[in-house]
């Protein structure tokens, strides 16, 4: 069973308390808690009612002074990439491959091994080469430069090009052909000309999951809004009949990282497929400009952390989509 949960940060009030389902294990919108944890971060029941328990976070000095393990997580260099894409890294100045994807052969062919240390125009060819390597022509926020290649099993591979740092980074995913009587393009222009009917945010909110749910199939598309110091609602939720509702339910800053909230700002739309993958390493080989940790913050395949794909697990969830929203620099976001 899939679910989408969702997260919109515009500008909530503070909050203080968490609400969760059950007296004996917490259940999570994005996290769920280990097994044999029943209260994470030293979270204490406080008061309830028939099948709800109230935590609320333990009082710890300035969290900046004081960060937890999750807040230490340098979850844009994981060394690693999801598996449902293969990527390749190569200097901007000299096309030359520093990094690839150990399933590289499965995209395109090739073995890491064959295209480290080599042009990028021997993996990908020259023309597609010329036009992703012009991803490396400006900062790491030049919008991304894009090609595609015939793969080998006679399907299409998609390329995503981007800067970082030295590197331009290149995402390669399999093109898949949408079935069904309507594009995904008119669908989405459906669900965009309801918008017109929105009164407020949260409307709008409500609007937008509705609509989300309907273009994905997802069984859950939740809008959750970040208050000023991190704390966090569900203020607009679409879900099957047989799920329970997180609509109004808060929960403690602690839940989403500061790391992952910087990542809600500098990539707005990423997506898990299967929250159960075994993240494939990026391999160097000793190639030329391979040995500094290659920053994955702006690549959609990025491996996210092992935390996080536990909580999903225990949530029950098979996928997730997440789409950041901001006002001012305020992160939000719609996930799943």
């Amino acid at each position: 069973m899939k679910q989408v949960a969702g997260e919109a940060g515009f500008d909530g009030a503070r909050h203080t308390e968490h609400i969760v389902p059950g007296p004996d294990r917490i259940r999570w919108p994005f996290e769920a808690s280990p097994p044999g944890i029943p209260f994470p971060h030293g979270a204490k029941p406080i008061r309830g009612r028939p099948g709800m328990t109230v935590l609320r976070e333990p009082v710890r000095p300035d969290r900046p002074g004081n960060p937890s393990p999750c807040d230490l997580e340098p979850i844009h260099i994981p060394g690693a990439i999801q598996p449902h894409g293969a990527l390749l890294a190569a200097l901007a100045d000299s096309g030359t491959v520093t990094h690839a994807s150990a399933n590289l052969s499965e995209f395109l062919g090739a073995a890491p091994e064959a295209v480290l240390g080599r042009p990028l125009a021997d993996a990908v060819g020259a023309a597609a080469s010329g036009v992703l390597l012009g991803a490396g022509t400006g900062p790491d926020d030049t919008p991304w430069q894009m090609s595609s290649l015939p793969a080998p099993d006679g399907g299409i591979l998609h390329l995503n090009a981007h800067r970082s740092g030295q590197h331009v980074c290149v995402d390669i995913e399999h093109l898949r052909r949408e079935s069904g009587d309507r594009l995904p393009v008119a669908k989405a222009l459906s669900v965009l000309e309801t918008f017109a009917a929105a009164d407020s945010r949260t409307g709008l909110c409500g609007l937008a999951v509705r609509g989300l749910k309907a273009i994905t199939g997802y069984d859950r598309v939740m809008a959750y809004r970040f208050g000023a110091d991190g704390h966090g609602e569900v203020i607009a939720e679409a879900c099957g009949h047989n799920l329970e509702p997180y609509l109004g339910l808060r929960y403690p800053a602690g839940d989403v990282p500061a790391p992952a909230r910087r990542q809600y700002l500098l990539q707005r739309v990423g997506a898990i497929p299967d929250s159960a993958y075994r993240p494939v390493p990026l391999l160097t080989g000793g190639a030329p400009g391979g040995g500094e940790p290659l920053d994955l913050t702006r690549s959609a395949l990025r491996s996210v952390s092992s935390i996080h794909r536990e909580y999903m697990r225990n949530m029950g969830t098979a996928a997730s989509l997440t789409v950041g929203l901001a006002l001012g620099e305020t992160a939000s976001r719609y996930s799943g």
